[in-house]
């Protein structure tokens, strides 16, 4: 009785609209559907109160398709943008954008295609820089011709960067899979510089050479030049590996007639010890020189060209016309100079015969002076 009342109680309210099932019946369990449900692909049912869920997956009634123009149209949009930072145009979409699209190509295999269109982009729009830059080398004078050089080769680096960016994941997934034929992004924009503009004419990598070695050469006169462009061309040179094939051998060798040269004239109008002052001077210069805007590979052999032509070529003059003097004079800092200069050039056994050849006279006169005092004095 005391269980049966509530529920007459309750369905006498009207609050509930459906009848109350049966005394001692199961009370059903309402069928669960996912939102997926609708589009019969995936439903979940309970087929009993003991039984468990199970999980139906059912196939699609249509298998998407990408669209049949999707890669020609993402690709002109991407190529719009890479005109766009070729002529240093703003992009009108976001790299986010440009980004997915790129990502969208490589997920539908289509990597090898996308970066064939890139390479053949960049390459068209380099070989035209470098027409350019031809018509250019011939007109301007040399000093302009490098400020030319610099700005397209900082133009080709910014733009080099957007690109990567954009590309970033083919750069990141098909390149690196492809590691041992294909290049990443920015060693494919290396050669193509090198090959496109500064290799297309003889005469642009010839006029960049003698240009660096025109400025160098003033400097080494006394003259101001502007280190930063000199620094930025080696530089160039050196990322796209031809430093050592172009510019280190011209360079050496222009270094060994100038401090031939100099060695030539100096060594017969300066004394011994402004010469030795010179040398010195010269060698700090080369230094700095190799530290500010050349290679390190080059320190070296600069050096070792610096020595031969000042030091090991004049070494009997610089003995025979100051060591006496010096020595005489108590001049110890030419003398160390001197010791340091002859120890690079192992030459140090010629000035020890120098030496013992000083001490020899020095004593014989030590010896002559005693033995006068000793017959004045009487001894």
């Amino acid at each position: 009785f005391f269980f049966i009342l509530p529920r007459i109680c309750y369905m006498l309210s009207g609050k509930r609209k459906h009848p109350a099932p049966e005394l001692g019946s199961p009370r059903k369990k309402p069928r669960l559907h996912s939102p997926l449900a609708r589009g019969n692909s995936i439903v979940c049912r309970p087929t009993g109160a003991n039984t468990k869920k199970r999980l139906v997956i059912k196939k699609l009634a249509v298998v998407p398709q990408l669209p049949k123009d999707f890669q020609e149209t993402t690709w002109n949009k991407l190529s719009n943008a890479v005109t766009a930072v070729h002529n240093l145009a703003p992009v009108c979409e976001s790299k986010e954008t440009l980004y997915h699209q790129v990502k969208d190509l490589c997920t539908h295999r289509m990597s090898p295609k996308v970066y064939q269109s890139l390479y053949s982009k960049c390459k068209d729009h380099l070989n035209t820089v470098g027409k350019q830059l031809s018509e250019l080398s011939s007109s301007i004078d040399v000093f302009s011709f490098l400020m030319q050089v610099e700005r397209i080769w900082n133009d080709h680096c910014t733009q080099t960067r957007i690109i990567r960016d954009i590309f970033l994941y083919l750069d990141r997934t098909y390149v690196i899979n492809e590691c041992s034929n294909v290049k990443s992004l920015w060693d494919m924009g290396l050669l193509l510089f090198r090959d496109e503009v500064i290799l297309c004419d003889p005469a642009i990598l010839q006029k960049t050479v003698n240009g660096i070695l025109s400025e160098i050469e003033q400097e080494r006169n006394g003259k101001t030049i502007q280190r930063s462009l000199i620094q930025t061309l080696a530089r160039m040179l050196t990322s796209l590996e031809i430093y050592s094939t172009s510019i280190e051998e011209a360079f050496l060798e222009q270094s060994r007639i100038y401090y031939r040269q100099e060695g030539l004239h100096r060594i017969d109008s300066d004394p011994v010890p402004v010469y030795l002052a010179f040398v010195k001077k010269k060698i700090q210069e080369e230094q700095e020189r190799v530290s500010v805007y050349l290679e390190a590979s080059t320190s070296s052999e600069l050096l070792d060209i610096v020595h031969q032509e000042l030091v090991l070529e004049h070494a009997d003059s610089i003995l025979a016309k100051g060591f006496e003097s010096m020595m005489k004079d108590d001049a110890l800092q030419d003398l160390h100079t001197l010791y340091t200069l002859f120890h690079y050039v192992k030459r140090l056994k010629q000035l020890k015969e120098y030496f013992n050849t000083h001490i020899k006279v020095r004593s014989h006169l030590f010896q002559c002076i005693f033995i006068s005092c000793r017959r004045t004095v009487g001894w």
